[in-house]
């Protein structure tokens, strides 16, 4: 009894939006500091100019974590992620299908919802892919 093995050469040609076609990897952390008793914080994030990205997953963590806070994300107008409520552990999102951005037209912006009113700090890291290579720092 025999089998074949295939190998996919090229990830590129796998289905968009299920897949990224952009073959360059960019991953871009945030930190910000929340103050005690403001609820809904807004943030855009801002991405190196001139290319354009797709958004494959998100990852967020924060001190002092309480039940009833939340996090939603925006692209533009559009909901992405809408109220995912903290856990007690850091946790990803994985986005599907593939969102595009343009850097030169879309604004990606992310809400913090503190419902509990306390202080803390909040890393997110986005995951993407770009079409052209990023060489410089942020």
């Amino acid at each position: 009894m025999g089998f074949n093995v295939g190998v996919i050469a090229d990830i590129l040609k796998f289905p968009w939006p299920l897949f990224p076609k952009y073959k360059y990897i960019y991953h871009q952390g945030e930190r910000f500091d929340i103050p005690a008793l403001i609820q809904d914080f807004e943030f855009t994030i801002s991405l190196p100019a001139n290319n354009k990205y797709e958004l494959l997953s998100i990852a967020f963590a924060s001190t002092g974590y309480k039940d009833g806070d939340s996090f939603s994300l925006r692209l533009n107008d559009k909901v992405i992620l809408n109220k995912i409520y903290t856990k007690e552990l850091g946790q990803a999102k994985q986005i599907q299908p593939v969102r595009k951005i343009d850097s030169s037209q879309d604004t990606l912006t992310f809400i913090y919802h503190n419902t509990t009113g306390t202080s803390k700090v909040i890393w997110v890291d986005f995951d993407l892919t770009s079409q052209k290579e990023i060489n410089e720092g942020g």
